[in-house]
């Protein structure tokens, strides 16, 4: 038993130096980056002649140091299906670092260094691998980091670039940081310098890292069109390519929304079928709408928009006039946005006088949809289960976004209309928008149209106003369904504010407003049954969420109108979540019959009866 263990083991480390490396493929780490917060990746390029598919490669780790000296503590992988091409590189970041690092980002990963954890690059599998390169080694703690070309502790807090004259890796480590900035293989930069991240190339000076400090002026810039970098149908076929770009800045959201927009002058190349204009996300050099410029950067595909990223240069060569906005006057099917829209990435676009069809998003991001007219939901008009209810879902008409051009949640002030949201000036669905203006973007799988300082704000009509009293239908009782968020009284059962499942007002100041515009909803409408949503799950006696509505709506009213439907369950509640449904009702117009029960549903909700 003995020997067949020592025979196991003795295996294993000869596998470690099995594995052979394909000779025309040469993968090192050319960037390293351990900045501020979360700002950290590690950058890989291919300095050979033929594709690395990396389901071959790894990254192993130690954190800190290692608990047996020479040995990774964890065997990382590269995400299913990535191939490195000859001359490319692949960025690894932490998932929360900046947007400039993410938006050459291949894989995120959160465990990155932190100066003084060791990496290295190998191929083969977790029993038969050889190292090819590293970043620190596995061997101990180094402190608070590594020493690298002479800089004390240069793996923490500081970015390192590989010499253009490395064209290979070194798994020792020693030689790889050296003592000296003319005996290493490295170029240490100070903390958060990130234009070297996403390109690489290798030849040259032993000192120059990358393409990207080559001076860019508008009088010698030799640009493509931006028509060709967008290209035919949704990807262009330049992702990944350093390119130069010259055009008019048609929205400077760098303040806001992280970039700019620029389109071709003079109607780019005429070509119907390709855009003219394209997203920048850079924000290092101030423009402003109207100037024409030079850019360099790298062409990424970011979540399907075609991107100018990894900006290293930037030059305003004087004004231009905008171009004119492509007057869209009929907005896409949701079968052909594709079609119609792909072509107009990136450009000033203007609508046609357009109906606000859904506010949800308004106040939360600042956005809100548009269409040709109402777009009911075809559960409203047909029967779910109905041929009609298929086919008027898989033709819903004439959507486009409107977005505010600013990522955040919560604006304050709610960016439309543009004087801000009050009761007098507000907007409302149904209501016609006119002058909408701005550059078609696309985000989280849909078109935007971005709100864009410069054009007027989109003129507001108010073609669905609002009605002060419900209308009388004639009938002999009102029913009424209030979604009363998350109505949580902080003086029941379930405890303080403060506590743990509290979901709804963290203070009793926020309490009162929110109780006061609950009741004062409720009230006015004197509906004999309600049905409430969203409201604490803390039962029906003295105390409880529904009984001080019931008591609220009873003060405004008079004594005993209201009185809530009680069940008889366990512990006085519905099921286990935070919040549950309640139904209150007014004993002069209706009574209860029998008993109200609970049924229990396996796969569906629990209903009430």
């Amino acid at each position: 038993m003995a020997s067949a263990f020592l025979r196991l083991t003795v295996a294993a480390v000869i596998g470690v130096d099995a594995a052979t490396v394909p000779a025309n493929v040469r993968l090192f780490f050319s960037g390293y980056a351990e900045g501020s917060s979360n700002n950290k990746y590690l950058e890989i390029y291919n300095a050979g002649t033929e594709s690395a598919n990396l389901g071959d490669w790894a990254f192993p780790t130690v954190s800190n140091g290692p608990a047996t000296p020479g040995v990774y503590e964890f065997w990382n992988i590269f995400t299913a299906g990535a191939v490195l091409e000859p001359g490319k590189v692949y960025v690894i970041a932490h998932g929360s670092a900046a947007q400039k690092i993410l938006d050459v980002t291949n894989q995120t990963y959160t465990y990155l260094s932190n100066g003084d954890d060791g990496v290295k690059l190998a191929y083969g599998t977790e029993a038969d691998h050889v190292y090819v390169d590293a970043v620190g080694d596995f061997q101990a703690d180094p402190g608070t980091g590594w020493d690298i070309c002479g800089e004390v502790a240069g793996t923490v807090d500081h970015t390192l670039v590989r010499k253009t004259s490395v064209t290979a890796g070194n798994p020792d480590w020693d030689g790889s940081r050296g003592t000296t900035a003319d005996n290493c293989e490295w170029v240490v930069h100070p903390k958060d310098e990130w234009k070297y991240v996403g390109v690489h190339q290798v030849g040259g000076g032993k000192n120059v890292t990358t393409p990207t400090e080559a001076v860019l002026n508008c009088s010698t810039a030799s640009p493509v069109s931006i028509s060709k970098v967008q290209g035919y149908g949704s990807t262009s076929p330049m992702v990944g390519e350093v390119v130069v770009l010259k055009g008019v800045v048609t929205a400077d959201l760098q303040g806001t929304y992280g970039g700019f927009f620029m389109q071709e002058i003079d109607g780019g190349d005429n070509d119907s079928s390709t855009s003219d204009g394209i997203y920048v996300a850079d924000g290092s050099v101030v423009v402003s709408q109207g100037d024409l410029v030079v850019v360099r950067g790298m062409v990424k595909e970011n979540y399907e928009e075609t991107q100018l990223v990894a900006v290293s240069a930037i030059d305003v060569c004087g004004k231009a006039p905008l171009p004119m906005p492509y007057f869209l006057d009929i907005l896409p099917t949701r079968d052909t946005s594709k079609t119609i829209l792909e072509p107009l990435e990136g450009m000033l676009i203007m609508l046609s006088p357009v109906m606000v069809t859904d506010t949800y998003n308004l106040a939360r991001y600042g956005e809100m949809t548009l269409s040709s007219g109402w777009n009911p939901v075809a559960s409203q008009v047909f029967d779910p289960l109905s041929k009609e209810h298929a086919e008027m879902y898989d033709l819903y008409r004439d959507t486009l976004m409107l977005d505010d051009a600013n990522p955040s949640q919560n604006p304050d002030p709610v960016p439309y209309p543009g004087t801000g949201m009050t009761y007098d000036s507000y907007i409302r669905t149904g209501d016609t928008l006119t002058n909408v203006t701005g550059p078609l973007s696309y985000a989280f799988s849909l078109y935007k149209i971005q709100k864009t300082p410069g054009f007027p704000a989109p003129a507001v009509q108010h073609t669905n106003p609002r009605e002060e009293t419900p209308p009388d239908v004639k009938g002999r009782l009102r029913i009424a369904g209030f979604n009363v968020l998350n109505y949580f009284n902080g003086d029941n059962p379930g405890g303080a504010f403060s506590d743990k499942l509290n979901r709804g007002a963290s203070n009793a100041d926020e309490f009162a407003k929110q109780r006061k515009k609950t009741l004062s909803a409720i009230a006015p409408v004197d509906a004999a049954v309600v049905g409430l949503l969203e409201i604490e799950n803390d039962g029906f006696g003295v105390g409880s969420a529904v009984q001080d509505i019931v008591d609220g709506l009873n003060a405004a009213t008079a004594p005993l109108t209201y009185t809530p439907v009680t069940f008889n369950v366990t512990d006085g509640k519905i099921g286990t979540d935070a919040i549950a449904n309640a139904i209150i009702y007014q004993p002069k117009l209706v009574s209860v019959v029998g008993q109200a029960i609970l049924e229990q549903l396996s796969g569906s909700d629990v209903p009430l009866h």
